[in-house]
């Protein structure tokens, strides 16, 4: 198993794909480009009022948003920065999991670290690190991803939820599931082709009326899909 991959609670493997420092350099560049717009445009509309705000007031209104815009942006969208979500890379544990807001402090918070020699220590971490970790990232346990990757561990380690000790069944219909209908649904989410959202959601509408369940509004097809395996699945376990 190399460092990038994660094990299921049944074995099934997956390999994160490690954003590369191309990628977290351009993520980085937009954020920075962003961050002095918002300075200069304030920078402007001072210069132009007609009384000048207490250096208390610009700390508070400039300064302290910009410093505070990667931990916050992170918490609030688990894990990216307006930067990280046009490049589609996302900051997530080392275990694939969404980090905590501990965590986010604690990487932002030894950033100064990582910028040491114009950036060098952060460049040298993630060249020697087979994750592309930066310091940063070593102490909270954190990696910068790839999205494509990041909705492919979502979608499989929620796949294996059932396993958990403290997992609790949402449909006990799932009882009813037939190990041909099981092995239907995990087919249909498997699927890759253009038609995979249309088959994903006749198969859903289709189980709600044969096992009676009451279809939620809007429907959310995949998620009832997956979440319906995984009680199936739990229970074959319990038998």
């Amino acid at each position: 198993m190399t460092d990038n991959e994660i094990i299921t609670g049944q074995y099934v493997r997956i390999e994160q794909t490690p954003a590369s420092i191309k990628l977290r350099l351009l993520a980085w560049l937009v954020d920075a480009a962003l961050l002095v717009g918002f300075v200069m445009v304030w920078v402007y509309a001072i210069d132009h009022l007609t009384y000048r705000p207490s250096e208390t007031t610009f700390i508070l209104v400039v300064m302290l948003p910009v410093l505070l815009y990667q931990p916050v942006c992170e918490t609030l969208s688990g894990g990216q920065t307006l930067g990280k979500y046009l490049l589609r890379t996302r900051v997530v544990r080392t275990d694939g999991s969404q980090p905590s807001v501990a965590a986010f402090l604690l990487r932002w918070l030894i950033e100064p670290v990582d910028w040491l020699f114009f950036g060098g220590v952060a460049a040298f971490s993630m060249l020697i690190t087979p994750r592309r970790q930066r310091i940063g990232d070593l102490a909270a346990g954190t990696m910068v991803i790839r999205m494509a990757t990041y909705s492919e561990i979502r979608v499989r380690l929620d796949e294996f939820a059932f396993v958990r000790d403290d997992y609790e069944p949402t449909y006990d219909a799932a009882r009813q599931l037939t190990a041909e209908q099981a092995d239907r649904i995990a087919r249909t989410l498997a699927d890759a082709s253009s038609s995979r959202r249309q088959r994903i959601s006749q198969l859903s509408a289709e189980l709600h009326r044969q096992l009676q369940i009451e279809q939620a509004m809007p429907p959310r097809h995949e998620r009832f899909l997956t979440t319906l395996l995984s009680d199936y699945r739990y229970y074959e376990m319990q038998a």
